[in-house]
């Protein structure tokens, strides 16, 4: 079991702090999404992670281990973070050289490049490839020594919705395997779909981590045709209680079961009594929203001056 561990992780360039005393822990047999804007200090923490960066400041292991110190990194982790290929070599050649730098047999390169749907393309020099397929061919070389841990940059841009889908399942079946997953993305959607996990990071700073189902949890969406006398009823018992459109409330800081106790001796009628769940995109806009007011790039110009400038 490798689970991955930040521990008051701190890297700057010059004046500009990337990453800003970060700790998380990520998991085996989960799928965590890496989450934050651009510039949020992800990638330096991956490749600070993989020994491509020095930290400041605290550590970043891969099952206790530093990477540069594990005993066969090529078993054990699977990378996607920059595309690295000479572009006259074909897909299959470039995987074997992969292979032949870590002793795995060619077998292995065929059977990934069914895998990940390149078998037709294979022969075909990479650099003709679109960037779907060039987003295949990593996966190919990430899994070809079908590692316990996967450490994936945005593995799915590029990829049309089959892909996408392929790959979901792909990272889906190999966590609950007990594999390690690790995957940062800007599509989130994609990853409302895929994570059991997220982590989420802005300026630098853990803005915060957790599962993704309880993170997205809003409250109890209630319906009743006595919604005024059972929101008294719940804001007495210390809920907070929101109005939604047609008299349907938003129900938090109480349990589902509570609140049928609650209506039960009220004598109140209950329509509806389920889960509610807000999307990733508003949690993580919310999330990452920034104190100061947007500036806008430019100021439009004023009609009277439109005219004097003619």
């Amino acid at each position: 079991m490798y689970p991955l561990n930040v521990d008051h992780l701190s890297k700057s360039y010059g004046d500009d702090v990337a990453v800003d005393d970060l700790s998380f822990t990520v998991e085996p047999g989960r799928v965590t999404g890496f989450l934050g804007p651009n510039g949020a200090g992800k990638s330096t923490t991956m490749k600070i992670l993989l020994d491509l960066a020095s930290a400041d400041q605290g550590s970043a292991t891969i099952g206790g281990t530093r990477y540069r110190e594990l005993r066969d990194p090529a078993r054990t982790v699977g990378v996607i973070l920059e595309h690295a290929y000479h572009p006259a070599r074909s897909g299959r050649n470039h995987l074997r050289i992969l292979a032949d730098a870590t002793g795995i047999p060619h077998s292995r390169v065929d059977e990934m490049l069914e895998l990940v749907g390149l078998a037709h393309a294979s022969d075909r020099a990479a650099g003709a490839y679109s960037l779907g397929m060039r987003q295949r061919l990593g996966l190919a070389g990430a899994l070809l020594g079908d590692p316990p841990v996967l450490v994936l940059d945005e593995p799915g841009n590029g990829l049309d919705p089959q892909g996408i889908r392929e790959l979901r399942d792909l990272l889906r079946a190999r966590a609950a395997n007990g594999s390690t997953v690790f995957v940062s993305s800007h599509l989130l959607a994609e990853v409302e779909h895929l994570a059991d996990e997220v982590v989420v990071v802005h300026k630098g700073r853990l803005v915060t981590s957790g599962a993704l189902a309880d993170l997205q949890e809003a409250g109890t969406l209630v319906r009743t045709p006595s919604p005024d006398p059972l929101r008294h009823v719940l804001e007495s018992a210390g809920a907070t209680v929101q109005i939604r459109e047609r008299g349907a409330l938003l129900v938090s800081g109480v349990s589902t079961s509570d609140i049928g106790d609650q209506a039960w001796a009220a004598g109140i009628a209950l329509h509806e009594l389920s889960p509610e769940s807000g999307s990733l995109e508003d949690l993580f806009l919310r999330w990452t929203a920034d104190s100061k007011p947007h500036v806008l790039p430019f100021q439009p110009v004023a009609p009277e001056r439109q005219v004097a400038q003619r």
